[in-house]
């Protein structure tokens, strides 16, 4: 739902590979006192057994090792030179790995714009926005988590990942079958088609609708969520239904944690859902402690849930019981929708495990 994500820049690879030639000139460098000492010897051994030179041997001996002395010390300064340099062109290629991820003309735009307002009236506001923002960046790397998104920023977060995902990777989501969810709205269509789309990629995607008794009958015309039915394709979008009545009976406090649904892409990010009024709005997270709490909540909504299919099917019979002995007089949608869901339920349909997998 990484991130782990970003190459190294040319100018990284540029300063990795000016350390490498600084590693490798300086072992070449350590050696010259030793080729110069072999070189020496060499000349003396020639000189006096060949030539018969003895004082040009001589000569020759001292200042061979005065050269290879004055090597010697040249080369431990050296070395010491390309130790303190190394420090700060491994901070370089450090800073240019980080700056490969960054968008440095906003940072440059940014910088135009705030030396454009010159007015000593505003000096403490635009100091108060700078402030504000880096007080957001550091809530964001500490807390792993983005402000509440409005609807078309959050659709623009949600849509690419979906877009983006590839198996094994899973998808895993809680739906509480809010008004503004599974719509007609253009948001929502391209939700459905780009998880359909996903699913027949081989993404496993499973959802939980936490329903109420007077939704079914919305559940059963409407044709996304209909895709969720294990007998339809694609068959990786599965849908599981818990009675939202039997959660508030059966247990309080999960039905307190369940908020307005998520969906979350395997461990990594979460979706958070957060509708207010008549606009369907959400956050980011990246924090693995609150994804362990929906994982911990999607687990055990698991325990009640079963295959959309077997809801449907269950209640239409319901209903059509009680329409017969008279009791209610059920929806037409739901009692016509027996023989169908009767025919879609296939024997022994999986259920996800604890982790959402079949």
């Amino acid at each position: 739902m990484p991130l782990p994500w970003a190459k190294k820049s040319t100018r990284a690879k540029n300063a990795e590979s000016t350390t490498g030639v600084g590693r490798s000139g300086s072992s070449l460098i350590r050696k010259l006192p030793w080729i110069e000492a072999i070189g020496t010897a060499l000349g003396v051994v020639t000189l006096h057994f060949v030539f018969h030179k003895d004082e040009l041997a001589e000569l020759f001996a001292i200042a061979g090792a005065l050269v290879t002395l004055g090597r010697l010390g040249y080369t431990a300064e050296l070395e010491k030179s390309i130790a303190e340099l190394r420090e700060p062109l491994d901070r370089i290629r450090e800073y240019f790995d980080v700056s490969a991820q960054a968008h440095f003309a906003v940072f440059r735009d940014m910088l135009q714009v705030y030396g454009k307002i010159t007015e000593a009236e505003f000096s403490r506001v635009k100091d108060g926005i700078l402030a504000d923002a880096r007080s957001r960046l550091l809530d964001l790397a500490n807390d792993k988590k983005s402000v509440v998104l409005p609807t078309t920023t959050y659709y623009g977060r949600l849509l690419p990942m979906i877009e983006k995902a590839i198996p094994p990777e899973r998808i895993w989501a809680l739906s509480m079958m809010r008004e503004l969810e599974w719509t007609d709205s253009q948001p929502e269509r391209n939700f459905i088609e780009f998880s359909k789309a996903a699913a027949q990629r081989g993404v496993p995607i499973d959802r939980v609708f936490v329903m109420g008794r007077d939704i079914v009958t919305i559940a059963v015309d409407n044709s996304a969520i209909k895709l969720h039915l294990h007998s339809e394709e694609p068959s990786k979008l599965r849908g599981f239904v818990v009675d939202e009545e039997v959660v508030r009976r059966d247990d309080e406090e999960l039905h307190s944690k369940l908020g307005d649904g998520f969906i979350a892409f395997g461990e990594r990010v979460a979706l958070v859902d957060v509708f207010s009024g008549k606009s369907a709005r959400g956050y980011v997270t990246m924090n693995p402690v609150e994804i362990a709490r929906l994982q911990e909540v999607y687990d055990r909504l698991l325990i009640l849930a079963e295959p959309l299919d077997f809801y449907i099917a269950r209640r239409a019979r319901e209903a059509e019981a009680a329409r017969a002995t008279g009791t209610i007089a059920a929806p037409a949608q739901l009692a016509g929708a027996i023989p169908t869901a009767s025919r879609q339920i296939t024997s022994g349909s999986p259920k996800p495990g604890p982790t959402g997998m079949a």
